[in-house]
């Protein structure tokens, strides 16, 4: 022991007293032999190096539960498992935004196309003066489109300028043969400008390339009709019925036909579908109820034609006809209202000063013998 008083104990190196005979710390006997305490060695390792002096030893015991903690933590994250998984977008990359695409240019616009527009626009406002000049306009900007030529060609037929609307519509049938409105518009002009036999030859094709349009067969067969060519009507007008079996137009236009070359029967079976189909057809209804008269149905045809003007009272045709059978029947004065009610619906028709004659004459008829 040095003379100190102070030694090491051999067991746990603390600090112990020459006079103590056991270590404080590590309860070490100190007074057997090999475990006397060593005597402090004061030109020994420096003060860093040197062993615990002893202090009560904090860092050892900081560490042994620091050392439990972690494993105690480690214990219970396995036990817990795998926690959430992390947010998939935390590890995408921003993007970058995509170039904006260099703007497409527009096709330049075809010649004459702002004329073309606004002259049809004025056309379908029925403003056919205003049209005229502006599809005049695009036709000659652009003479190889066919829809400009056919609508030019349709505003001068609507003016009245026949002649010149051949012309343009003769063109647009060159540009498009195949197209059967054109072959028709074509036909109308030529009727218009009293050519005749042309508009019958565009009228063939017309009905050739549409069989069944139910104003292209009408129009050929009341053409056909007024050159005296009524069995190739007929013959227009059953080829177009039967294309389009649901058209009341086609089916009275072909019973007016019929009546016309004699056939009554027939002609009055199709008046009749017509009626089935169209309640307040007025013509059928007339024609039905004149070829009743003849037959000598006088009653049949008479309640026919009232039936008619109760459901459509502003019927001038239906008036007339009624008159008409009734001043045949020896009704008179029933006939002469007719005639009066007539010209009150139509007072422009170009028979209503003559019918205003008549209801006279029947009504000095009619108070004469009364």
């Amino acid at each position: 022991m040095s003379r100190s008083g102070v030694g090491i104990c051999p067991s746990c190196a603390s600090r112990v007293k020459s006079s103590w005979e056991s270590c404080a710390r590590c309860g070490e006997d100190l007074t057997s032999e090999g475990s006397s305490p060593r005597d402090l060695d004061f030109n020994g390792p420096s003060a860093a190096q040197a062993p615990d002096r002893g202090e009560f030893p904090w860092r050892a015991l900081l560490g042994t539960a620091a050392f439990v903690i972690a494993g105690f933590m480690s214990f219970v994250a396995l036990r817990r498992g795998p926690g959430p998984a992390p947010d998939p977008s935390l590890f995408i990359l921003p993007t970058v935004p995509p170039a904006v695409p260099a703007a497409v240019p527009r096709p330049p616009m075809k010649p004459g196309a702002a004329a073309f527009e606004a002259g049809r626009a004025l056309l379908a406002q029925g403003d056919v003066a205003g049209a005229l000049s502006l599809l005049s306009e695009a036709a000659a900007a652009a003479p190889n489109d066919e829809l400009y030529r056919f609508t030019h060609g349709r505003a001068l037929l609507l003016s009245g300028a026949n002649a010149q609307a051949i012309v343009e519509l003769e063109a647009a049938v060159r540009l498009a043969p195949s197209l059967p409105l054109n072959w028709a518009t074509l036909a109308r002009a030529q009727q218009a400008a009293d050519r005749g036999a042309e508009a019958l030859a565009s009228f063939a094709r017309a009905a050739e390339l549409a069989p069944g349009d139910v104003q292209v067969a009408r129009d050929y067969a009341v053409l056909l009709t007024r050159t005296g060519e009524a069995d190739l009507a007929r013959s227009v007008l059953q080829k177009a019925a039967q294309g389009a079996p649901g058209s009341p137009v086609l089916r009275q236009e072909l019973a007016y036909q019929l009546e016309q070359a004699g056939d009554a029967p027939t002609a009055v079976a199709l008046y009749r579908s017509v009626l089935d189909s169209v309640r307040d057809a007025p013509v059928a209804r007339s024609r039905l109820a004149e070829l009743l008269y003849q037959e000598k149905r006088t009653d049949e045809a008479l309640g026919l034609l009232r039936e008619g003007v109760t459901q459509v009272p502003t019927s001038a045709t239906l008036q007339r006809s009624l008159g008409s059978v009734l001043e045949r029947t020896g009704r008179t004065g029933e006939a002469a209202a007719a005639y009066r009610e007539y010209v009150r619906l139509a007072p422009d028709s170009s028979d209503a000063a003559a019918l205003t004659e008549r209801a006279r004459a029947l009504e000095r008829t009619n108070s004469g013998s009364s």
